[in-house]
């Protein structure tokens, strides 16, 4: 069983930095686990990498703020990013999703989230709000998945991580989970390419103790919880 936790402070506890425990979707396709270096292994393929697009960044410093904020991997905040808009500014989906990390007005109004009305233009014309409500959204989402990348890279696309995706599309994805249908009509690999994007980001993003106005960065650590039961801690580190 996998546990997430969050702590605010270094808190290290003795522990010898290891890897998670294997996850999976529960439908099917193959396990992944997180790394203490904050890479994400898939069974039998090693740690994949996908090229970040140029524009994503711009937001190093914005991710790395956003991410230490909310207590989430700042490499999966900018693979999520990288996935969703491409690093646009003005992204905007046919079914209104805006801006950089493709929120719905109604997600971001969320009282969970903004707690108030939030408008697409407001997205789109304010990049920190957008990546700060995102951040915070997927933060809910590690939280409600335990740190289960695959469950929360197709729940951030639909919402939530449920079966069938052969139901939707004219054929599944490699996990069967639902999410969006691709040209060809299978289901988009969306959490096989936020893996992919996170692991890159990691050598393609400068770290947040490089930049001058971010102080603390995110990192993990897996604290043994008894036989076949680990927690995957992300920590604060001061620089």
């Amino acid at each position: 069983m996998l546990q997430w936790i969050r702590e605010p402070d270094p808190i290290f506890l003795g522990a010898i930095a290891l890897p998670s425990d294997w996850f999976g979707s529960g439908c099917g396709g193959p396990r992944a686990r997180w790394l203490p270096s904050g890479a994400i292994e898939i069974e039998g393929q090693g740690t994949p990498k996908r090229a970040l697009p140029a524009k994503v960044e711009q937001w190093t410093q914005e991710i790395h703020r956003a991410s230490t904020k909310h207590g989430v991997p700042w490499n999966l905040t900018a693979g999520i990013m990288a996935l969703e808009s491409g690093g646009k500014q003005d992204a905007k989906s046919p079914a209104n999703a805006c801006g950089l990390m493709q929120l719905l007005p109604s997600t971001a109004s969320k009282p969970t989230l903004a707690g108030r009305l939030v408008t697409c233009n407001e997205l789109l014309s304010d990049p920190k709000l957008n990546i700060d409500l995102g951040t915070k959204y997927l933060a809910e989402l590690m939280d409600r998945y335990h740190g289960n990348v695959i469950k929360v890279g197709a729940a951030y696309n639909a919402g939530s991580a449920f079966c069938g995706a052969g139901k939707k599309c004219t054929s599944p994805n490699r996990w069967n989970l639902v999410t969006d249908c691709g040209p060809s009509g299978q289901a988009v690999d969306y959490p096989g390419i936020v893996i992919g994007y996170a692991n890159s980001a990691l050598d393609e993003l400068p770290a947040a103790t490089t930049l001058g106005s971010t102080r603390r960065t995110i990192s993990p650590i897996a604290i043994g919880l008894g036989v076949g039961a680990a927690a995957l801690a992300y920590y604060a580190v001061a620089s």
